[in-house]
């Protein structure tokens, strides 16, 4: 993918902080940012993606709409809104919404569904955290509403 690319797909950057993040050159709102796959180098998609900070998507654009029911897959269909103002949710919980909103889950995810890796204090050191059940059920209750939000408008 290059700047000049005709691809009409789109980069979803998933930042879960409370604040704005920058990386690669851009600045990335709190929650679910769209850019233009043809705004995006090669370079600045690796790099993102590299980024355990922020969740990197990259979705086609459907030339016609599916048919397929929005449950077909066992996710939230791609075409309903999700909007989640991350501003007085607990901060431990804004990584486990980030998978839950990447992964659109439809039914309640199991606490390994929402591990996810961070880095340590050493080079190169990783650390695999799973959410406890209350921070997954908490984490729920956020994403369903905001998903019942989004079927609705």
């Amino acid at each position: 993918m290059s700047k000049n690319s005709t691809d009409t797909g789109c980069i979803i950057v998933t930042n879960p902080r409370g604040q704005k993040y920058r990386r690669a050159g851009l600045t990335f709102a709190p929650g679910k940012n769209k850019l233009p796959a043809s705004d995006i180098d090669e370079q600045q998609l690796k790099t993102l993606s590299g980024d355990p900070h922020i969740s990197v998507q990259a979705s086609k654009t459907p030339a016609q709409p599916s048919s397929q029911s929005s449950l077909d897959d066992g996710r939230v269909d791609n075409t309903v809104a999700i909007e989640l103002d991350l501003a007085g949710i607990d901060e431990s919980l804004h990584p486990i919404l980030a998978i839950m909103l990447e992964q659109r889950f439809v039914k309640k995810p199991t606490v390994d569904e929402l591990e996810y890796q961070v880095p340590g204090i050493d080079a190169g050191e990783v650390l695999t955290i799973k959410p406890s059940a209350e921070q997954r059920n908490a984490a729920w209750k956020v994403f369903s509403h905001a998903v019942k939000q989004g079927q609705s408008s």
